[in-house]
């Protein structure tokens, strides 16, 4: 062996051991000796593909491919290089090539694949990780990326069977236990998904957002067992500035608004780059402002029933209004209403953030509002980056989202008080009213139905809840139980939408010693139906740290009052905000002492129960909470403001 090739077999050693400064000046000195070998080229150009310098491995891997024409490690790392530079088309072109010349490489079919997958072309993304399965069948790689694909495409039976796969090649695959957990999450099995996090958490405890998964997937059957470890685990984990749960799973299990920013804030460090950034605000005066929102729930969905007359409103001689679908692409009664009241709608679900940043450019979004934040399905990566020069949050996301490019937050005094102003990345916008908008005219379906059809007893008082599992905490629960204890002809009327729920509750009112016979489950109901219901309801229990929300608006509107704790967190206030309209912050109380007695003092005094329904009755009408034409003008009113704000910090500048 001469010298050149004793010292290249030495970069060589050095590179495989990841000591790139080293190796790399070893090659940097043999490249003048000899410019033209093919291998050293080749070299070059693998490790600046590892240390990220793509436009100097192009660079050496074509002058390899020019000498080497066939050489399929040039070919793949060469097509790497394309991909990392997003010429896809001549990567595509490269793996090809090389699949001509050796078809029997697991490894280019399964990089096509990859590819394939990038551009959602998920068919030929499966046909090709099956050939490299077929070449090398324990590819565990490629059974990941296939498990990865049918759950994308909601093909959930395919997907834990591949998952399985890989758990039986690698026993410990952290992930692979996590999406089946994932999706036993969205198909209701919490159960299973509860084992799968489990496994998890043993191997890695502090694994990301895995007990954070845990803890909710509890939540939906109400399973406490250990409840409060986990949550102290997962508060101790944040403290420590470690992503171990989603923003929206915790902003049900604590009341504490910087604990939620801090959460968020993680949560975007290590999902975005989160850089500040501005754009231009193109606005000639006495043109129309254009709005775009956002949401993945444009369907028969609280957050629509609540916006509805918001569209509706809009005074389109001065504004354009857009809406963008993020989530599953659905057509129901309420999309087609949505549609008659937006200059157009966009389903962009199924769009790459250029493709949506594009459009956003080209119909000049002013305002852009983010109707969900991160709440299930919904894309608030899309904010990140900018689709708009003034970027809002509001109504669907009860906290704040961290974001550096969410320029406000829409709310009001009592739902964000100045004192709290510090616990949000946003600049807070108030609303002069109740942030919360709401349909004028609800269709209510009279029926003559009685207590019996829900299987209410006629002669008892009827405590209900109707928010869903997640939000009830066993301490709450426990209140309402004392609440049960101290008002003896009373029953709780509660809305659980799963049998393993229901038995847990009544395990847990048994324990606290309330005959399960008192607890009385609801099921779900069309809209109509269920706002029929509630007015067979006495007082509403209110859950806590999270709140009742469009179910708050709907109860008052059905005249039952709402008893409510209010915190420090957006997310409990809401109930607070409703009240206040009416007129009854007597029933908004601070802590959970006060909460229990006032629930059993509307037991005890049917009277003073009477005054607070006739004064719901007789405001019902009239309220600013149901005034959607006012409402819209004053929300119309902030976005002007924030407009002219945005230009005259331009003018300053």
């Amino acid at each position: 062996m001469n010298d050149f090739n004793r010292l290249l077999q030495k970069g060589f050693e050095l590179h495989k051991k990841n000591n790139f400064e080293d190796a790399l000046k070893i090659y940097k000195e043999l490249i003048l000796i000899d410019s033209t070998n093919p291998q050293l080229k080749l070299f070059l150009g693998t490790l600046y593909l590892q240390i990220e310098d793509y436009q100097q491995a192009k660079n050496y891997l074509e002058q390899s491919l020019e000498i080497d024409k066939n050489n399929t490690s040039v070919l793949n790392n060469l097509a790497t290089a394309y991909e990392k530079l997003n010429q896809k088309d001549k990567a595509i072109k490269l793996y090809l090539k090389s699949i001509d010349i050796s078809k029997n490489n697991p490894e280019t079919f399964f990089r096509i694949a990859n590819l394939f997958v990038n551009s959602k072309n998920f068919k030929l993304a499966i046909e090709n990780y099956q050939k490299a399965i077929n070449l090398k069948p324990n590819f565990i790689n490629a059974y990941m990326n296939l498990a990865n694909i049918f759950f994308k495409i909601e093909k959930f039976k395919e997907a834990l069977d591949y998952y399985d796969v890989v758990i039986k090649l690698d026993n410990k695959n952290l992930n692979a236990y996590l999406n089946k957990g994932n999706i036993y999450l969205k198909i209701d099995n919490y159960t299973y998904a509860i084992k799968n996090y489990e496994k998890v958490i043993e191997i890695e405890p502090s694994h990301k957002l895995a007990l954070g998964k845990l803890l909710f997937a509890k939540t939906q059957i109400l399973d406490w067992k250990n409840y409060n470890e986990l949550l102290e685990s997962v508060i101790q984990n944040i403290n420590k500035n470690l992503m171990v749960i989603h923003p929206s799973i915790f902003l049900s299990l604590i009341d504490q608004p910087d604990l939620h920013l801090k959460a968020s804030r993680i949560y975007v460090n290590e999902n975005f780059k989160n850089n500040h950034n501005n754009q231009t605000l193109n606005f000639k005066e006495n043109t129309k402002i254009n709005l775009g929102y956002f949401s993945s729930d444009f369907y028969d969905h609280a957050t629509l029933r609540l916006m509805m007359d918001v569209f509706k409103y809009h005074n389109k001689s001065k504004f354009n209004i857009f809406g963008f679908s993020c989530g599953s692409e659905k057509n129901d009664g309420y999309t087609k209403k949505l549609k008659t009241y937006l200059n157009n709608c966009y389903y962009v679900g199924n769009m790459d953030l250029d493709q949506i940043h594009s459009l956003c450019k080209k119909k000049q979004i002013h305002i852009a509002i983010d109707l969900k934040g991160y709440t299930k399905d919904n894309q608030i990566n899309i904010f990140e980056k900018r689709v708009a020069p003034i970027q809002i949050s509001y109504l669907g996301y009860p906290g704040t989202t961290g974001l550096d490019n969410m320029d406000y937050i829409l709310a009001d005094n009592i739902i964000i008080p100045k004192e709290n102003f510090e616990f949000y990345s946003e600049k807070i916008l108030h609303l002069p009213n109740c942030y919360q908008p709401n349909e004028k005219n609800k269709t209510i379906l009279k029926n003559k139905k009685t207590k019996k059809d829900f299987e209410l007893d006629e002669n008892k008082f009827v405590f209900c809840s109707f928010n869903s599992n997640y939000k009830i905490t066993p301490e709450i629960f426990n209140i309402w139980m004392d609440i049960l204890k101290q008002t003896p002809d009373s029953i709780l009327w509660i809305l659980v939408d799963n049998k393993t729920a229901e038995k847990n509750l009544l395990n847990n009112a048994e324990k606290n010693g309330i005959n399960p016979d008192r607890i009385i489950f609801a099921e779900y109901l069309t809209e109509s139906e269920h706002l029929n219901r509630i007015k067979f309801a006495d007082v509403f229990l209110d859950t806590f740290p999270y709140g009742a929300h469009t179910t708050a608006s709907e109860v008052v509107r059905m005249g039952v009052p709402i008893v409510t704790l209010k915190g420090k967190s957006f997310a409990s206030r809401v109930a607070a905000s409703i009240l206040h309209q009416f007129e009854l912050d007597e029933l908004v109380m601070k802590n959970k002492k006060n909460y229990k007695n006032k629930a059993i003092e509307l037991y005890n005094h049917p009277e003073e129960l009477n005054r607070v329904k006739k004064r719901l009755a007789d405001n019902i009408e009239n309220s600013i909470l149901f005034d959607s034409k006012k409402f819209t003008s004053n929300l119309e009113k902030i976005y002007l403001d924030v407009i002219n704000k945005k230009i005259d910090l331009i003018n300053l500048n």
